[in-house]
């Protein structure tokens, strides 16, 4: 796994490297991009949940103009319970009161489907516009593969999205159709061996 996981890294790592140069050419992509983040967690095979966002936020701001966030490497802990940030608190208290905290703690893997941070989702679709015009790289595709190559490595036994676009992103790049929520607040999908919920 941990091989597998290494290659994929490094095409990540490598794609950064692209949108910093077009950083240093462009001020208006270098003042939306912040840098990547692609795991919150431990790297761990086969959990009892993998958890999937939108993409890295605020909380992984660049330094200065030409100082990103760059963290390929998985994280000795799970970042839910390092910080206090809004959705580290709210997903702490639902599996609390599921009587999961402990599974959330160590056997949970957390990333988002977009590895890119930006200050807030419109500026994910402004860059995810602007690097598609100028150098024709497709922020989006790049992002669904590497979506389901990260699933294909850890083999979650349940995928649960943080929020309806993480869920239409994940569900969309899994299963190529659109999800029909038709009035829902939460959708669980059964499908092609994947266990989704949303």
């Amino acid at each position: 796994m941990q091989n597998s996981y290494d290659k994929f890294k490094e095409e990540v790592i490598e794609y950064n490297r692209t949108i910093i140069n077009l950083c240093k050419k462009n001020k208006e992509i270098n003042s939306l991009y912040e840098g990547y983040k692609i795991l919150y967690s431990p790297l761990i095979k086969e959990p009892q949940f993998m958890l999937i966002g939108i993409n890295p936020g605020c909380g992984h701001k660049k330094k200065s103009s030409n100082e990103f966030v760059e963290v390929s490497a998985p994280l000795p802990e799970m970042e839910y319970f390092k910080y206090s940030y809004s959705l580290a608190k709210e997903t702490r208290n639902t599996f609390h009161k599921a009587g999961l905290l402990d599974v959330l703690e160590s056997n949970t893997v957390k990333s988002n489907f977009y590895y890119f941070s930006t200050c807030k989702a419109n500026n994910l679709w402004n860059l995810s516009s602007i690097i598609l015009k100028s150098d024709n790289m497709d922020l989006w595709e790049k992002s669904a593969e590497w979506t389901k190559r990260l699933i294909s490595i850890v083999s979650p036994k349940t995928i649960i999205c943080e929020g309806k676009s993480a869920f239409d992103n994940v569900y969309f790049c899994l299963f190529n159709e659109n999800v029909d929520w038709s009035g829902k607040a939460t959708i669980e999908v059964k499908k092609n061996g994947f266990h989704l919920i949303g």
